[in-house]
């Protein structure tokens, strides 16, 4: 990802995008609610030869296997480092540009269907591999299964015993 000096109105996360067509810079005054854009894609993938690959790279691993979902996770990654673009969002009628690339999913503390589930956040560095996407994730994983809650797991927890009217008026 690109690294640039901050200047005033660019975010912690992520910098304000100045010079935009006018096409993109209308648009989130044309469509100014968060539903209003939404993209929806119905695609079938062939998936045997990754499956046969993942086999293979598995044979003689204990600890860290590997599985569909890492892959899925690093074509994703690859993808957003491909089309930098991908990994924009709007705030308060301005794009950002992100500073680099989180991939966010939740993780079952049992593999049960009312299990407790916890938030996990894997960045991806430009030179991500599968081995380290497997690693990073395994271990991530692992922490958020055997840890207590905590960080936005625990800011959740406690909102969620605040009133309605406080909830909306938070968010």
């Amino acid at each position: 990802m690109e690294k640039r000096t901050k200047r005033w109105g660019d975010r912690p996360d992520a910098y304000w995008i100045r010079d935009l067509d006018g096409l993109h810079a209308i648009m989130p005054h044309l469509m100014n609610k968060r539903t209003d854009a939404e993209v929806y894609v119905n695609m079938e993938f062939d998936v045997t030869e990754a499956l046969r690959y993942i086999e293979e790279k598995n044979r003689g691993e204990d600890e860290y296997k590997t599985t569909l979902f890492h892959c899925i996770l690093m074509a994703v990654a690859k993808t957003v480092y491909l089309r930098p673009d991908l990994n924009r969002y709007i705030s308060g009628r301005r794009y950002y540009q992100r500073h680099e690339i989180t991939l966010g999913f939740v993780a079952k503390k049992r593999f049960e269907d009312h299990s407790e589930e916890k938030l996990v956040v894997a960045t991806a560095p430009e030179d991500w591999t599968l081995t380290a996407v497997t690693r990073q994730v395994v271990g991530k994983v692992h922490k958020a299964r055997t840890e207590k809650s905590g960080g936005a797991n625990g800011a959740m927890d406690i909102l969620k015993i605040m009133p309605r009217w406080f909830l909306m008026l938070f968010f």
